[in-house]
């Protein structure tokens, strides 16, 4: 087993440079709470939808009109799903873009101490 070892030198980081990447860090992480709760808000609507649809479709007259009507929910259910999911994505990448922008107008290298459980930055990705 090899172990790679990275050296992280001493130097004193500005509280300039700490206080621009803590805004930047806070902001992100705000939208990303934001961005997962407007998620989370899609799926619950989309699940009573569902519910509904389906309790609806119950109530129809004819096997036929009871299958047209669950194929449908099924087909518009998966439609809110695929569309939380785009968004979600959309809202986190510009997120992240947001960020890396915000943290290279700050000053200092703090993209070598803060790593992940890979070795990977968020700082500078």
């Amino acid at each position: 087993m090899t172990v790679t070892t990275t050296a992280v030198t001493t130097s004193v980081v500005s509280t300039d440079a700490i206080a621009c990447v803590k805004t930047a860090l806070d902001k992100r992480e705000s939208a990303v709470k934001t961005a997962m709760e407007a998620y989370d808000a899609s799926w619950a609507t989309a699940f009573t939808a569902r519910g509904v649809a389906f309790t609806d479709a119950l109530f129809l007259t004819t096997k036929k009109d009871i299958k047209k009507a669950t194929d449908a929910t099924w087909k518009t259910f998966k439609k809110a799903i695929d569309t939380a999911k785009k968004a979600k994505k959309t809202a986190i990448q510009a997120t992240r873009s947001a960020f890396r922008t915000e943290v290279k107008a700050c000053k200092g290298d703090l993209a070598n101490v803060m790593k992940d459980q890979n070795g990977k930055s968020d700082l500078n990705d």
